[in-house]
């Protein structure tokens, strides 16, 4: 096992870590951290701060909408961007929060084992909701986040 998989198998139990210069901190279920797994810890300390180093901040988002300074404006560049497999962040007028706006679920998977909690849409999600009016879009968009579910076309839809 290799940090990167041992990161991924953590998050997955619902344990997060934090590397705080050369101090690995942890926190989660009680059940999980177990003697066994403070042992895995230490055994893969160094390997796991270095991972955690390597990691891009993806919750690193501004507080409030885009400044003058910033454009908020969807191009086609970003569209090219996510296309290609970049992460693009876009403010919500509507939802009144930013979003990562990815291509697919494998690349939404990355940015989740990275550790983002901002919300995450993939290209598909993004298509079935085109269209939809304000108070839909929020109330889908606070499930989302709620459940970390994925939106998807009901079964039978023409798509």
């Amino acid at each position: 096992m290799n940090a990167a998989q041992l990161l991924q198998e953590l998050r997955n139990q619902g344990v997060r870590l934090e590397n705080r210069g050369k101090r690995l901190y942890y926190r989660g279920p009680e059940n999980v951290i177990t003697p066994e797994l403070l042992e895995t810890l230490r055994k893969y300390k160094g390997e796991l701060l270095n991972a955690l180093r390597e990691l891009r901040d993806w919750n690193h988002l501004p507080s409030g909408p885009p400044t003058a300074s910033v454009s908020d404006a969807f191009t086609g560049d970003h569209l090219a961007a996510i296309r290609a497999g970049r992460p693009v962040p876009v403010w919500s007028s509507v939802l009144g929060e930013w979003l990562w706006w990815v291509k697919d679920e494998t690349t939404k998977e990355r940015l989740q084992v990275e550790g983002c909690t901002a919300p995450i849409y993939t290209l598909g999600e993004l298509s079935l909701v085109a269209g939809w009016d304000a108070d839909a879009l929020r109330d889908v968009h606070a499930i989302k986040k709620t459940f970390g579910s994925v939106i998807e076309a009901p079964p039978g839809a023409a798509s």
